[in-house]
C-alpha cells in the first residue's frame, strides 16, 4: 500500500497550428470514472493537475484544474461558450464514499 494517501499526475503540452482545422486531440487524465481528449488549435499551451487523496478507508476526494492557454487570442470559442479573453480554465472536484467495505463477515461451521 502507499504509505502517503495521495496521488499526483499532471501534464504541460505546447501546441502550435495553423488554424482549427488543423486541431491535435490528446487524453488526458480526470476524475474519476471521467477523462478528458481537449482539442488544441492555433498557438498556447494547456496543463492539468489531479490530485486523488484518501481521506479515510472508504472517503476518497478528487480534485482537477486544467488551464488552456491561447496566444494572440482575443477570445475563445463561440456562441454560449464564448469566452472573452484567452485563458480557459475548468475545476472538478468529486468525493465518493464507499458503504459497507470493511463489514464484518459471519463465520459459519
Amino acid at each position: 500500500p502507499n504509505p502517503i494517501p495521495l496521488d499526483i499526475s499532471a501534464r504541460i503540452a505546447f501546441f502550435y497550428t495553423d488554424d482549427y482545422d488543423t486541431r491535435l486531440y490528446a487524453y488526458e487524465n480526470d476524475v474519476l470514472y471521467s477523462f478528458s481528449v481537449p482539442a488544441y488549435y492555433y498557438q498556447g499551451m494547456r496543463f492539468y493537475l489531479n490530485f486523488k487523496y484518501d481521506i479515510i478507508p472508504g472517503l476518497s476526494l478528487w480534485f482537477r484544474i486544467a488551464q488552456s492557454y491561447f496566444a494572440n487570442r482575443e477570445t475563445i470559442g463561440s456562441g454560449l461558450d464564448l469566452i472573452e479573453g484567452n485563458m480557459r480554465t475548468e475545476l472538478k472536484v468529486q468525493v465518493r464514499y464507499r458503504f459497507g467495505i470493511y463489514r464484518k463477515r459471519r463465520i459459519t461451521s
